[in-house]
């Protein structure tokens, strides 16, 4: 069976313009339904009570709101940790599909789920702004936008998970980085075409493209017409209609 999964943690960072709610879910729902014809089932793990239309299954640790809510400067962000979740040994499915809730599905996702490999993700090199290569904290070898693996092969990226690699490491990315290549855990990447940063597309969605990864500080799909204009007017349809037209 396969789960399509996605992660929403709903609290305002106003630091970062991280506000995430169900419409994002239920958004996200649309778009994979359009583009996915491999049965499967929709999950969110969410520490929202209820999202229309949406199963969802709770949080069992919360670690995000854990680490956040215990700094002094509540304005500070210490990064998300819910992902880990995604590696639980109880959620149902026995290979999976991961996506952002700033991803935008636009071609045919079947092809992300029978690309071979038991863990696979995206290639840093395509996703990251060269000032994340200039960071010393940052794990370079895995981006956990957009995931597939199969249940139980990385369970120990959950089963090893403590707070005191979230008071090192910036996020869970970087932890899910940093555990498979410490253990050898073999991994793949979706070629390189089949993801594209929403800032390199700027005239049209490039050929081969399945899935445009948005972001925030003025890219991510309910701030990009207010930050980069009007001729990203087509990702706000896309994101809230599914449709360019």
């Amino acid at each position: 069976m396969l789960t399509v999964i996605c992660v929403c943690w709903s609290e305002t960072f106003s630091m970062k313009n991280r506000q995430y709610d169900g419409v994002w879910v239920q958004r996200l729902k649309r778009l994979v339904e359009q583009n996915l014809n491999i049965p499967h089932r929709f999950v969110c793990l969410t520490n929202l009570s209820e999202i229309e239309g949406v199963e969802t299954i709770p949080f069992i640790y919360d670690w995000t709101a854990m680490l956040n809510k215990v700094q002094s400067d509540p304005s500070k962000w210490n990064g998300c940790w819910s992902k880990i979740e995604l590696f639980r040994p109880d959620l149902p499915g026995d290979r999976f599909l991961y996506l952002d809730l700033d991803s935008l599905p636009v071609d045919n996702l079947d092809d992300l789920v029978n690309h071979p490999g038991s863990l696979i993700g995206i290639n840093p090199r395509v996703v990251s702004r060269a000032s994340t290569w200039i960071n010393p904290k940052r794990k370079k070898a895995f981006c956990s936008g957009v995931m597939v693996w199969n249940k139980g092969y990385a369970d120990i990226i959950y089963n090893n998970f403590t707070r005191s690699v979230m008071e090192r490491l910036i996020g869970d990315q970087d932890w899910i980085a940093e555990i498979i290549t410490s253990e050898g855990i073999e991994y793949e990447f979706f070629p390189s075409d089949w993801i594209c940063l929403l800032r390199n597309a700027k005239n049209s969605i490039p050929l081969n493209t399945r899935v445009i990864c948005c972001s925030p500080n003025g890219w991510r799909q309910d701030l990009v017409v207010a930050y980069k204009g009007k001729k990203y007017k087509w990702v706000e349809r896309l994101w809230k209609t599914g449709t360019i037209i």
